[in-house]
């Protein structure tokens, strides 16, 4: 772990990364402070299902048009009109993209003195914009091992972190809270990962880099041939680890008549996440900052083409084509009133 990710960091295994979550917020939340904990809409529902499990509130904020992750200034004010109430904050690196804000919201926390939960699930192997692979940074980052990841296990989860002395914590909590003296120091759960799983992850390792620099190649071909589509591709897909490739479609009617050309041409594309999570009726309840216009019209209209370790550019160029062909059916036509 230390040799891929950095010689500066520790990290433990559990069964998944929704656990892996819940262990975190579990063990950072400050006793002191309130039970909130900020967190993007556009994201997958494990993250406020770790929180509500964990016994604490989540608070549902926009996120940032250009780069898709949450809107460090809607955080900002949030706070201004709630101090106290915010244990937490957790942060997600979209689709394995490393935040760009990383230093602000470490800033953020450590003035406010709230815990820092980064969710990388889908980021390992991923780099931030300084070059630096993620898992080093907050208080600790959460990775998913679930066999839909470019690092995948089959199931399972990491917890990554710079404090060694919390993934000591964090190793007991995920074995019933048991030290080495076999005593139950404090309260735990059973998220052990099996062996099998962590013995096909390390033979992955082996060939990871190769796998990434190939889907990086192939989403650079996706990038290329989409120039001028009128799609927009998040920033900083290009240092991922490309688990897919998200895009945002112009308009809502043309992500939804171009993810129906798609699913008609047998191409697997998805609509990661919509609807919003603050649109589902188990969350829908919970409290939001002042806005969620951006998230909402992210949802309305994202896409998500697949990307797989046999793709080749033959493969990029027919989604590209009818993508961009469907996409051509939702232009306005021009009238001689436009002339």
């Amino acid at each position: 772990m230390q040799e891929f990710v950095g010689s500066a960091v520790f990290a433990t295994t559990v069964a998944n990364a929704t656990l892996g979550l819940l262990l975190a917020l579990v063990d950072h939340t400050p006793p002191r402070h309130g039970r909130q904990v900020l967190m993007p809409s556009f994201t997958f529902a494990a993250v406020p299902d770790a929180a509500l499990l964990a016994g604490m509130q989540p608070v549902f904020l926009d996120v940032d048009p250009r780069t898709l992750e949450m809107n460090i200034e809607a955080a900002r004010r949030y706070l201004r009109g709630h101090q106290g109430d915010v244990a937490a904050t957790v942060l997600c690196n979209p689709f394995g993209i490393g935040a760009e804000s990383m230093t602000e919201w470490e800033m953020f926390a450590a003035e406010n003195e709230v815990a820092l939960i980064v969710d990388s699930a889908a980021g390992f192997g991923s780099r931030y914009s300084d070059g630096n692979r993620i898992g080093g940074r907050g208080d600790c980052e959460v990775f998913s091992l679930h066999a839909t990841k470019p690092f995948g296990v089959g199931e399972g989860g990491l917890i990554v972190s710079r404090d060694e002395t919390m993934i000591t914590r964090l190793r007991a909590r995920q074995n019933f809270g048991f030290g080495p003296e076999r005593t139950v120091e404090r309260p735990g759960i059973n998220a052990k990962l099996a062996e099998l799983p962590c013995a096909i992850g390390l033979r992955q390792l082996e060939r990871l880099n190769d796998r990434i620099a190939h889907r990086q190649r192939i989403a650079a071909t996706f990038a290329g041939l989409l120039a001028g589509a009128g799609v927009m591709i998040p920033r900083g897909v290009h240092r991922s680890s490309v688990p897919f490739l998200p895009v945002l479609a112009p308009s809502p009617v043309a992500a939804d008549t171009a993810f129906r050309a798609l699913r008609t041409a047998g191409v697997e594309a998805q609509r990661y996440y919509n609807p919003p999570l603050h649109c589902h009726p188990a969350f829908a309840s919970l409290p939001q900052g002042e806005t969620l216009a951006v998230t909402t019209d992210v949802c309305d209209r994202i896409l998500s083409l697949p990307v797989h370790d046999s793709f080749t550019n033959d493969d990029v160029e027919i989604i590209c084509a009818t993508l961009i062909s469907s996409l051509a059916t939702t232009k306005p036509r021009s009238t001689d009133h436009d002339h």
